[in-house]
């Protein structure tokens, strides 16, 4: 019978030849191919595979995708459930999740916490309470999140918000005036407080714009038409600084779930440009959604339906800012 030092043996030189054969591809490689391909390789020799028993350290200890997009932590944030609109702290400790759970027929927010480098498993958000709650958006400051909720009694999704306060958050506050009751969905916010939002009217929606005047919003307006002329539309991530715009719409389409996602840029002039869709890597199939850029800029994040569900996939933001038009 082998000793356990004759097993350990035997794996590393299973391994010795793994990377000898990876080498001989790249050199093998035509010149354009070698440099990425041994970038790669180097890339996985230093990064550990993803414990989802034990994830540690930025997005979980995981080896960042590059341009072809990737499941995002699965086996932890997703699962067997349905996963959708994650959002991460400005300080990194923090990834908060949608999670439809069949088994009770559940949208809820969840979160993760880093503790000492370590990630705690995700649990439903302290505050969720029974409602439904969704669409988490956690703004520059890190001071304050804004959500969708039907809590409160009300009939509709609407724009709830809370401040950090010790040991968590502050009760939820429904912004009512001048919001309308129409339906909202996912808030996010840019560096200077402006809001950005959803408005469904008529089962179609717009993208609305309230702008921050000192901590009070004013009369929400909606982008212009270069953007809102799509035939459905849903979810928008604006950039820290307004440049660009993020969004998954169905062009020609009545609405429906079933989306891609496009980046529309501001021009010099201020205004939005047309919309362009992503790469056919992203775009891949009928439905990707909820976009969202990480805090870094690095990534972007997206829902996409996998075969009989729904899960978060991550990406090289490149697919996104390569679009940018040249000034």
């Amino acid at each position: 019978m082998p000793t356990p030092f004759t097993i350990r043996a035997v794996r590393r030189a299973r391994a010795a030849i793994g990377l000898l054969i990876a080498a001989t591809v790249v050199l093998a490689s035509p010149s354009s191919s070698v440099g990425q391909t041994s970038s790669r390789i180097r890339h996985r020799l230093n990064v550990a595979p993803f414990d989802p028993i034990n994830p540690r350290g930025p997005y979980l200890g995981q080896r960042p995708p590059g341009t072809i997009p990737e499941v995002f932590a699965p086996g932890f944030i997703s699962s067997a459930e349905e996963e959708y609109a994650i959002c991460f702290s400005m300080d990194g400790s923090e990834i908060y999740f949608s999670r439809y759970t069949e088994t009770d027929d559940s949208n809820t927010l969840w979160v993760t916490r880093q503790t000492a480098g370590t990630w705690a498993v995700p649990i439903k958000a302290e505050f969720t309470g029974p409602y439904f709650n969704i669409e988490a958006f956690i703004t520059r400051d890190n001071a304050r999140m804004y959500f969708i909720s039907l809590r409160g009694g009300g009939a509709t999704l609407q724009l709830w918000t809370m401040s950090r306060a010790a040991g968590g958050w502050s009760v939820p506050t429904r912004l009512a005036q001048p919001f309308s009751n129409n339906i909202k969905m996912y808030p996010t916010v840019a560096t200077n407080g402006n809001l950005y939002f959803t408005e469904v009217v008529n089962d179609l929606g717009r993208f609305y714009m309230a702008r921050n005047n000192g901590g009070t919003f004013a009369t929400p307006l909606p982008l212009s038409p270069t953007i809102n002329a799509f035939g459905s539309m849903d979810h928008a991530f604006v950039g820290p600084d307004e440049s660009y715009l993020v969004f998954d719409a169905a062009p020609n389409a009545p609405a429906n779930r079933d989306k891609n996602i496009y980046v529309s840029f501001k021009g010099n002039a201020g205004d939005w440009l047309t919309p362009q869709p992503l790469t056919s890597n992203v775009n891949a199939t009928a439905r990707e959604y909820c976009p969202t850029i990480s805090p870094d800029g690095k990534y972007l994040f997206f829902a996409r339906r996998n075969g009989e569900k729904d899960d978060i996939w991550w990406v090289d933001a490149r697919v996104v800012f390569d679009l940018r038009p040249a000034s």
